[in-house]
């Protein structure tokens, strides 16, 4: 759509300059012929290189997420603090059936983080506790269809 303006503009470029009142200080005839194929050679530049070819998601499926699955992602997204809008999409698009790996270079497992916290859990030892960065994570499998959530611990190290 931007080149097709683009190429409506060029005709009417061509309009104004091929009106002969506007040059009356050429010769009658041949000087207006002249300025009139100057104006011909740069609308030979036709942008047609705008052709629909990422029209590809345009055959969408019907997905559809049952009760069930709409309550679980209401659930899952309603913590998340580090997923974002195209992410949110594509892990309802999974959810609902669509097995169309975005990113095949990646694998067939993909992980998503879904937010990220800190929590403070007691030690091993049982000697105090320890403060620990939690980042929850959606898991798609795209070669079985499964996804689960998982929860990665990793200490924080109090560097004073």
């Amino acid at each position: 759509m931007y080149n097709a303006s683009n190429t409506a503009t060029s005709p009417t470029a061509p309009a104004s300059p091929s009106t002969p009142a506007s040059t009356p200080a050429s010769s009658n005839g041949p000087p207006a012929a002249a300025t009139a194929t100057q104006p011909e050679t740069p609308t030979t530049q036709p942008p047609q290189p705008p052709t629909p070819t990422p029209q590809q998601p345009q055959p969408k499926k019907n997905l559809s997420l049952t009760r069930d699955q709409m309550y679980a992602a209401q659930e899952m997204f309603k913590t998340a603090n580090k997923v974002t809008r195209p992410e949110k999409a594509l892990i309802l698009g999974f959810m609902a059936g669509s097995r169309e790996n975005p990113c095949p270079e990646q694998g067939d497992i993909i992980q998503i983080k879904l937010s990220e916290h800190t929590e403070i859990l007691p030690k091993a030892d049982g000697t105090g506790s320890t403060t620990m960065l939690v980042d929850t994570v959606f898991e798609m499998n795209y070669s079985t269809g499964q996804w689960t959530r998982l929860k990665k611990y990793k200490p924080i190290t109090n560097a004073s």
